[in-house]
């Protein structure tokens, strides 16, 4: 199995990620072929599970969220991941999910009011505006869907 690149973009849904990865955090698409015989479901799904909570530890940083914590787990998840050990891998990572979710979640709705706010505020022809509130508006509703990462990529694409 080869490595990927970092900055690579997922094919299915456009997301430029950072992270050396073989599954697309965003959407969940295979990003290389890899054989999964011999491979317990378990094991992928918390390799999946690893991936998207790393994801949103790198957004949340970015945000000045503290994720020091939320690391740690995801480095134990990952060494009991490498020992066989998916019950503690699991525990592990859901914990950390959990961790950086809801701060997450706190600091994203900050963005989409400050969003809201600067959409008021900015002089914008009919057409743009109206478009921009379309794009706050789907953040507004990923981010009640629990859809973190994809109120992320909308309020990043909005920058």
């Amino acid at each position: 199995m080869s490595k990927l690149e970092y900055n690579i973009i997922c094919e299915e849904c456009d997301s430029e990620l950072v992270v050396d990865t073989k599954i697309c955090p965003i959407c969940g698409s295979v990003l290389e072929q890899w054989e999964v015989e011999g491979v317990d479901q378990k094991e992928i799904f918390i390799k999946k599970k690893i991936e998207k909570t790393y994801n949103m530890v790198y957004h949340a940083e970015h945000l000045d969220i503290d994720t020091m914590e939320a690391n740690e787990l995801i480095i134990l998840a990952r060494q009991e991941l490498e020992v066989g050990d998916f019950h503690r891998a699991e525990d592990y990572i859901t914990e950390a999910h959990e961790k950086i979710y809801e701060q997450l979640k706190d600091e994203l709705k900050k963005e989409i009011e400050k969003a809201y706010k600067e959409l008021k505020k900015a002089d914008f022809s009919g057409v743009e505006r109206s478009e921009v509130k379309k794009m706050v508006h789907k953040a507004n509703h990923a981010l009640k869907k629990g859809e973190l990462n994809d109120c992320l990529a909308l309020l990043e694409y909005l920058k």
